[in-house]
């Protein structure tokens, strides 16, 4: 009885912590982001033509990404023209890149129906399109912070001086190599853990404005986010995010900016395998929760039919010996 009482208020609190952390897992956003700018009741030129352009520029781009991870292209002249690019990021196959440009360009048309300007980004790609030409041109206005894993990280400010020497490292290799399509990824031992990080820039930057991007970009990351164990930074002309786990494929990486290959194949095993007892031991304290609270009510049971038995018994005697005192005085020679 003792037991039955017990042990849900053991497991009762665990149950809760493994709740909220799905919970906070669930609440960490996913891409698609995007950006749109809502400027059609303003449109000085043909809103219906502008409309007509823009649906041609994004059908030539998802076509274009079953050949190339990056593309620019425009379509009919001012002011109803539409120029657009596109960007995937150099780590993913290119059928992957395909189906991502094919993706983003039904959720920008979803999410910004009216826009004249807008970008999404997706989980490995991101799409953008204007009705002003932007190609060439650094933008990190539109930098969206905040986007990162929301578990903190022991020793912050260590934390943040190891992730800003990486991606400033990365930044230098993919500003001044070009050949590598302003793309790096680096992987560096903090503690008893990995960070991996990437950096990108569009290919229609110099050398010198995807320094710029990526710079910018390095220090809002980092005003925001440096005591999280992750992050993320999508802009208009370049891209960078840091984890503490392989996020990237390394065997779909096209280059090693390390000089080595690490395989994460050992690293990702044991996250499942955790993941996997986790939700197994979740599901056993779970089970045996349901199964105590079943014995505790079954256990009342028996103690009410007890109850209700003596009762039985005890008004059966009673009613005896009210019976003998209605007959009169007990004759034991009787």
């Amino acid at each position: 009885m003792i037991y039955s009482h017990i042990v849900p208020k053991v497991i009762r609190p665990f149950l809760l912590y493994v709740f909220l952390a799905l919970l906070c897992n669930l609440a960490y956003a996913e891409p698609p982001y995007y950006n749109c700018s809502d400027t059609s009741n303003n449109y000085a030129g043909n809103f219906t033509l502008f409309q007509n352009n823009l649906q041609d520029v994004l059908l030539s781009l998802s076509s274009n990404a079953s050949v190339s991870k990056f593309y620019n292209t425009s379509k009919g002249n001012d002011p109803d023209g539409v120029y657009s690019l596109y960007m995937c990021y150099d780590y993913v196959q290119i059928e992957t890149c395909r189906q991502c440009i094919t993706t983003a360009t039904q959720d920008i048309l979803n999410r910004c129906p009216n826009a004249t300007e807008a970008v999404v980004w997706e989980e490995v790609c991101q799409l953008r399109f204007s009705n002003k030409n932007f190609f060439g041109q650094l933008n990190v206005t539109g930098n969206y912070v905040g986007l990162d894993n929301m578990k903190n990280i022991p020793e912050p400010e260590q934390f943040k001086s190891v992730v800003k020497e990486t991606l400033t490292n990365l930044t230098k290799r993919a500003a001044s190599n070009l050949s590598a399509n302003m793309y790096a990824t680096g992987e560096v031992p903090f503690q008893d853990m990995t960070i991996y990080a990437l950096v990108q820039c569009t290919r229609d930057l110099s050398a010198d404005q995807c320094n710029s991007c990526l710079q910018r970009a390095i220090t809002d990351v980092l005003t925001c986010c440096y005591f999280s164990v992750g992050a993320r930074l999508p802009s208009l002309s370049c891209y960078l995010r840091y984890e503490l786990y392989n996020f990237y494929d390394a065997s779909e990486a096209p280059s090693s900016t390390n000089g080595q290959e690490r395989s994460s194949g050992g690293k990702t095993g044991m996250m499942v395998i955790l993941a996997v007892a986790s939700a197994c031991l979740a599901i056993v304290l779970l089970g045996s929760c349901i199964f105590c609270l079943m014995r505790r009510k079954k256990a009342k049971k028996w103690e009410s039919e007890i109850i209700s038995q003596e009762a039985n018994i005890v008004d059966h005697y009673i009613s005896n010996f009210q019976h003998t005192n209605f007959q009169g005085r007990y004759d034991p020679n009787a």
